[in-house]
C-alpha cells in the first residue's frame, strides 16, 4: 500500500483506484465520473490537487468515507451540483 501518490490522471473513462493515505499535488482532468471518490472507510489526506474539466463532481465522499480535504482547486466540472 502506498503512503503517498502523485499522478496525472486525464481523460479517464474507467475508475482508477488508489489506496493511499495521502493524495497530493496531482492533476486530475477530463474524467467521466468524480475526480476523487472516497468511500468504504477510506480516510485519506487530499491536498493541493487540481481537479478540472470532468463530467461530474470534483470530490465525492460516499458511504462510510472520511478524509481531510484541503487546498484543492476544483473547476470546470460540467455537472457539478455544488
Amino acid at each position: 500500500m502506498f503512503e503517498r501518490s502523485t499522478a496525472v490522471i486525464s481523460d479517464s473513462e474507467e475508475a482508477i483506484l488508489f489506496f493511499v493515505s495521502v493524495l497530493a499535488d496531482n492533476l486530475i482532468s477530463g474524467n467521466r465520473w468524480g475526480g476523487i471518490d472516497i468511500r468504504h472507510c477510506g480516510d485519506p489526506r487530499v491536498t493541493c490537487n487540481l481537479i478540472c474539466n470532468g463530467m461530474s463532481d470534483g470530490i465525492v465522499v460516499g458511504s462510510k468515507g472520511l478524509g481531510t480535504i484541503e487546498a484543492n482547486v476544483i473547476r470546470g466540472e460540467q455537472m457539478c451540483k455544488c
